[in-house]
């Protein structure tokens, strides 16, 4: 099949209740259910600083990709953890 073939890509973004963007689903339109849906979220300590973030297609949720770090009081980065847990 040859031919030129046009898709939308959508992203749709979710954010908590102190405005910090939580989640983005990004997919072409009409292909999410062949090709899935790229998901990335953000996990927030008490003090509103990013400490986790995954990214995994909707298709195959458990092949996660994840990084994680540690911060101290005034959001500064001050260890990274890779998927072994080693810093």
């Amino acid at each position: 099949m040859t031919g030129v073939f046009l898709f939308t890509a959508i992203s749709n973004y979710f954010y908590n209740a102190q405005g910090k963007l939580i989640r983005t689903e990004s997919y072409l339109d009409g292909k999410e259910d062949s090709l899935g849906k790229t998901i990335e979220e953000t996990v927030y300590d008490e003090n509103g600083h990013a400490v986790k973030s995954f990214s995994y297609n909707s298709l195959d949720p458990s092949s996660k990709f994840y990084t994680e770090s540690e911060t101290d009081e005034d959001g500064k980065t001050v260890a990274d953890i890779d998927a072994t847990h080693n810093s």
